[in-house]
C-alpha cells in the first residue's frame, strides 16, 4: 500500500479584515467558524496556509514573525479560550526586518477533526497595513492506494 496526498481543496481565505491596521503583539479577532466536521468532502487533515503580509509604514524588527493559531471545538457549541491562544499554536513565519509586502507559507498545517477558528498573531514590531493582508488556505488529506 501507498500513500498520496489528495487533491487540494479550492483556496479559501480564513483572515482578512480582522487584520487590518493590527497593532504589535497582539491577537486579531478569530474568523468565522471553519466547518470540518460535517461530510466527508470536509474531513481534511492539512492545509497550506499563505500569510500575506501587505507593506508596512515601518521596517519590521529584526526578529519579526506572525504565528497562526487554530481553535478547535469539541461539542458542536464551545470553541477554545482564544485569550490562552498558546494552547492552539499551529505554526508561525519569520520576516525581514523590511516593509516589503511578503507572502509565506506553513505546510502541512494539522486541522482537527472538527469545526475551528483561526486567529494571527503580530510580532513584527510594527502594526500591519491598513488593508490587503490576509490568510488563506488549501485543505487536502493523504489516501492509501
Amino acid at each position: 500500500m501507498a500513500a498520496l496526498w489528495t487533491a487540494e481543496d479550492t483556496i479559501e481565505t480564513w483572515l482578512s479584515t480582522e487584520l487590518n491596521s493590527l497593532a504589535d503583539a497582539t491577537n486579531s479577532a478569530t474568523s468565522s467558524a471553519k466547518s470540518n466536521d460535517a461530510s466527508s468532502t470536509e474531513r481534511r487533515l492539512y492545509a497550506n496556509v499563505e500569510i500575506y503580509i501587505a507593506t508596512q509604514g515601518s521596517a519590521r524588527a529584526g526578529d519579526a514573525n506572525v504565528s497562526l493559531y487554530i481553535i478547535p471545538e469539541v461539542d458542536d457549541a464551545n470553541y477554545g479560550d482564544a485569550a490562552n491562544y498558546q494552547n492552539y499554536y499551529a505554526g508561525s513565519i519569520s520576516l525581514d526586518a523590511a516593509t516589503t509586502a511578503r507572502y509565506n507559507i506553513l505546510r502541512n498545517v494539522l486541522l482537527p477533526p472538527s469545526d475551528f477558528k483561526v486567529m494571527l498573531r503580530n510580532d513584527t514590531g510594527q502594526a500591519l497595513a491598513a488593508s490587503a493582508n490576509t490568510v488563506k488556505a488549501k485543505r487536502f488529506s493523504a489516501e492509501d492506494v
